[in-house]
């Protein structure tokens, strides 16, 4: 035979494997990651497989454990705040197996199994919690409005895997909803272009482009709009990371109607920006912290606030890492903390020492009639370690802290 013959029946005979050796291994793959996810509170449903180059799957995810299912997702997501949203939970009594369990997803994933392209998964929200669902039932006018949200695929995003099925990024399917709970009670809704991007294994990106909410009754128009909502997250390690959040335009409006007088009220602002950064060496922190916001201005009846620019800067440094660690932990334990122990971990971080530096800008304030072209204020406090307390004097503070 022919050299060249058999190079090429050996390339058609591998390019014909190649999809199959791709499938089996996606369905290991998918075993596999059916198998972990039952830890975490989750059930992977697979079923009705078909195609051969290009291969679809149906899939269906339920959470069968509220609890793991959250404990698991904020363990996962460093966006965000565990703590801040624990001592919420905790004060409210909110039974996180009720919220979660039964919550489904419903989808199909598609792979090319010869080109290599990432695989894809497109997926709607099938199902709220058995306990939410088992209320809407039994409320005919919430479900009238709810249901189709389901039913219709209104909640459905595309996800991109790379090829081990972790996130690369979600993208959610623009959202346009109509509400009407009543004749003059409505709520439109229209949310555009989000999506959640996995950069690299340290970095997190969440952007919706632009979010329009417009609720209306019979005596007021409440009208939210904003623009380019962006958030990164970058994490180096457990005081290691930066934290960015912008907004290009918010605008939010109310209009009243009293005695066929309509009287608005609003707030206003663009370029929103703020950023937080925190560092650590062996047993230092340094912490950076800024905001700034552009073209503010907020009416509220007769009275009113603007300003063109405002900005502020804040650092601290020289600060114990092994004593701030030691706060976080029985914080974590305690989210409850009593006064008296609120009062004895700030004294100890003061008696630790620390620099502290602000600075603060404003320009063109209009105030009342009243308009002030610049305001800034910059002050530098360094506090040397010390053994002051809440009941120490003035004269012995004055030795320790020094400000400019």
């Amino acid at each position: 035979m022919n050299f060249f013959k058999v190079i090429a029946l050996v390339g058609v005979i591998l390019v014909g494997a190649l999809p199959l050796y791709i499938e089996n291994t996606t369905d290991r793959q998918l075993d596999d990651y059916t198998q972990g996810v039952k830890s975490k509170g989750i059930t992977l449903f697979v079923n009705n497989k078909s195609g051969y180059i290009e291969s679809s799957r149906d899939i269906e995810i339920v959470v069968n454990n509220g609890t793991k299912f959250y404990t698991n997702f904020i363990n996962q997501n460093k966006m965000i705040d565990e703590n801040m949203l624990n001592l919420f939970l905790l004060s409210t009594n909110i039974d996180l197996d009720d919220i979660f369990r039964g919550v489904s997803f419903k989808g199909k994933l598609y792979t090319n199994n010869l080109l290599l392209d990432d695989p894809k998964i497109v997926i709607h929200l099938s199902s709220l919690s058995n306990e939410i669902m088992k209320n809407l039932k039994d409320s005919p006018k919430a479900s009238r409005e709810l249901m189709p949200i389901f039913e219709n695929k209104k909640l459905q995003a595309t996800i991109i895997l790379d090829n081990g099925l972790s996130i690369k990024e979600v993208k959610l399917d623009n959202i346009d909803e109509r509400i009407k709970e009543s004749k003059y009670n409505k709520l439109n809704i229209s949310i555009e272009d989000t999506k959640y991007s996995n950069i690299d294994k340290n970095t997190k990106e969440f952007n919706i482009a632009k979010q329009t909410y417009t609720l209306t009754s019979k005596r007021e128009l409440t009208s939210i709009n904003i623009d380019n909502l962006n958030i990164q997250h970058m994490l180096s390690g457990k005081f290691n990371y930066t934290n960015k959040l912008s907004i290009d335009n918010i605008d939010i409006q109310n209009y009243r109607k009293s005695n066929f007088n309509t009287q608005d009220e609003g707030v206003s602002l663009k370029n929103f920006k703020f950023k937080d950064k925190l560092s650590s060496t062996k047993n230092i922190l340094n912490f950076k912290e800024n905001l700034s916001v552009e073209k503010f201005n907020l009416k509220a009846r007769k009275d009113s606030i603007k300003f063109d620019e405002f900005s502020y800067d804040i650092t601290i440094n020289d600060i114990d890492k092994l004593l701030i660690e030691n706060i976080i932990n029985n914080f974590e334990l305690n989210p409850f903390l009593l006064e008296k122990q609120l009062e004895d971990l700030g004294t100890k971080v003061i008696n630790s020492g620390f620099k502290f530096k602000i600075s603060t800008r404003i320009k063109d304030l209009i105030a009342d009639g009243n308009i002030f072209k610049h305001i800034s204020l910059e002050a530098n406090i360094n506090i040397k370690p010390n053994n002051i307390t809440v009941n120490s004097t003035k004269d012995e503070v004055s030795t320790v802290v020094t400000a400019t």
